[in-house]
């Protein structure tokens, strides 16, 4: 499968639709917890393709308030870009500093982008990639090229809410097409 194909099947996951109405549905918990302003899942951050190095955590944790794609109002290469290019400088979606980065923030002016506070999830993996292909310094790691982020499970939550119900449910659905496109 073609890594946009996939990209855009998770993004745009039929188990939501099904998951809200059915208190059965796995997924049922998860999706509930975005009522207002409810992000897509998160197919992965970085080029999944080339990485060196994948990272798989139990889900994506949500800020509400981050400049995030959805269905409406957003071009399908933004939704490509974004997760491919999420930490590249040139489009503006994250903010580095020192050892992380920054979630920009969906203020709904362009001009004046602003951030969240550190991702510390973001500023540890980076470490890691650094420890585990064996360079000395943080500039020979590239965050998004030399690794790569995706989850077990796409839906956003605070504090994994809902991981455990729609683990087996998501991780079935997409897990091993994920693991397919990456050459690692």
């Amino acid at each position: 499968m073609k890594p946009e194909k996939l990209l855009n099947e998770i993004f745009n996951c039929s188990e939501i639709g099904k998951a809200i109405n059915d208190e059965t549905h796995p997924c049922n918990a998860i999706v509930n917890l975005q009522k207002k302003n409810r992000h897509c899942p998160e197919p992965w951050t970085g080029d999944i393709v080339n990485c060196e190095v994948l990272f798989v955590s139990s889900n994506p944790s949500i800020n509400k308030n981050e400049y995030y794609p959805s269905k409406e109002g957003r071009r399908k290469i933004e939704i490509d870009e974004f997760f491919t290019c999420r930490f590249n400088a040139d489009y503006g979606f994250t903010q580095q500093y020192n050892w992380g980065f920054r979630a920009r923030l969906n203020n709904g002016n362009d001009l004046m982008a602003k951030y969240s506070r550190g991702v510390s999830y973001w500023s540890r993996i980076w470490a890691y990639a650094l420890f585990i292909l064996h360079k000395k310094n943080k500039n020979d790691v590239i965050p998004g090229s030399s690794y790569a982020l995706t989850e077990i499970v796409h839906c956003k939550s605070e504090k994994e809410k809902g991981v455990k119900q729609a683990m087996t449910c998501c991780s079935g659905k997409y897990l091993t097409k994920i693991m397919e496109i990456t050459k690692v």
